[in-house]
């Protein structure tokens, strides 16, 4: 509920992670009260959906209300968000290759504590097929939001789809060998299955 950041720790090797490499980065904000807005067109999308981010959700009208707290942008992170889209069957070649809306970016900067806003429009080829070994964050992303969904018992997902999230963690524990994140969502998944085999 404050601008500070939580880690959980659950294990020596987490304390190791989490107080000898991510504490330190947290001191190094790069952006204050972060804000993101995706207006998608009509024309493009039929239906979207966020994953996740429920309770960090701004409404539109206070995008650009400085009163209202955004998030910390901390040097060498990264936020993801991941939106399941309903695309419309476009109406000639030219117009699929239309952006499907536009991302816009508010920020205040932590050297002159001025506002600055940039928007920068959703283009680039959409994938029909992709594999975790030709793109696995995408698939690390995907498969992190998907296990949350399952865990949350959510509609739009099945629980019997957790053994082929499984298997696409293994996949890209292959491609990203050093990833320790890869490692400790492939243990949270069995623990998941484990625990559930039980009940």
């Amino acid at each position: 509920r404050g601008d500070g950041f939580y880690y959980y720790v659950n294990c020596e090797e987490d304390v190791g992670r989490v107080f000898g490499n991510e504490i330190g980065a947290s001191f190094s904000v790069i952006a204050k009260d972060v804000k993101l807005q995706v207006a998608f067109k009509e024309n493009r999308v039929l239906r979207y959906r966020l994953i996740g981010y429920e309770a960090r959700e701004v409404k539109d009208k206070d995008f650009r209300n400085n009163a209202v707290d955004g998030g910390e942008i901390i040097s060498g992170k990264s936020v993801t968000a991941i939106y399941e889209l309903e695309l419309a069957r476009a109406e000639s070649a030219k117009a699929s290759q239309e952006s499907l809306g536009t991302v816009t970016v508010r920020f205040q900067n932590v050297e002159n504590n001025q506002w600055e806003e940039d928007a920068v429009a959703i283009t680039g080829k959409i994938q029909e097929v992709v594999s975790p070994r030709e793109n696995p964050y995408f698939y690390l992303g995907y498969c992190a939001a998907t296990f949350a969904e399952i865990m949350r018992k959510s509609p739009y997902v099945k629980p019997t789809s957790i053994g082929q999230i499984e298997e696409y963690v293994k996949k890209i524990a292959d491609e990203l060998v050093l990833n320790d994140q890869v490692k400790d969502l492939l243990k949270s998944i069995q623990a998941y299955e484990k625990l559930n085999a039980k009940e």
